[in-house]
């Protein structure tokens, strides 16, 4: 999505996030939350606005007891999408109570999508295990399946630029 010549987001009316936007409605979201454990408003006033927050609907699932269907939540792959990998983080819809988050399993993605979510799970489990492990192996291993490196020498330039860059929080990798 992020072609320079192409500019795919123009094709598809795609915009930035407006930042500043976003900094203001949580500020109210977070005034409005100060206010609740203040005790100006009840605990069930939570998710009964017009705020758009999906923590709030979790927070009266799990903290309320109250069965709460929410379109989307990140969790572990336990069989929700069946043609992807199932120790992946996935986004699914779920119901919310007293005794957890339960996901809805959705079934097979098409295997165009599949595939794809298939090479960034991947991507995600060899950066994970190189970053717990310290192995520059896995690294660059992560930076070969990247789509946007196309050999070897690029993806070790672009891994050695990022260990420069993040030493301070990459110790393991000096």
């Amino acid at each position: 999505m992020h072609h320079p010549l192409r500019k795919p987001w123009e094709r598809w009316g795609l915009h930035e996030t407006d930042y500043d936007g976003r900094k203001a409605w949580r500020e109210r979201l977070f005034t409005r939350l100060r206010e609740i454990a203040d005790g100006k408003h009840p605990v069930t006033a939570i998710g009964r606005s017009a705020e758009p927050e999906m923590t709030t609907p979790m927070v009266r699932g799990l903290g309320l007891g109250e069965a709460m269907y929410m379109p989307a939540v990140n969790i572990p792959n336990r069989g929700y999408l069946t043609n992807l990998q199932p120790e992946g983080i996935v986004e699914v819809p779920a119901m919310v109570n007293g005794y957890g988050v339960h996901g809805v399993v959705v079934g097979d993605l098409p295997d165009i999508v599949a595939g794809w979510c298939n090479l960034h799970l991947s991507i995600q489990k060899l950066t994970a295990d190189a970053g717990a492990t310290g192995s520059r192996e896995k690294a660059l291993q992560a930076f070969m399946l990247d789509p946007m490196i196309n050999d070897l020498p690029l993806a070790e330039e672009v891994m050695d630029g990022l260990f420069k860059a993040h030493k301070g929080f990459l110790p393991q990798f000096e």
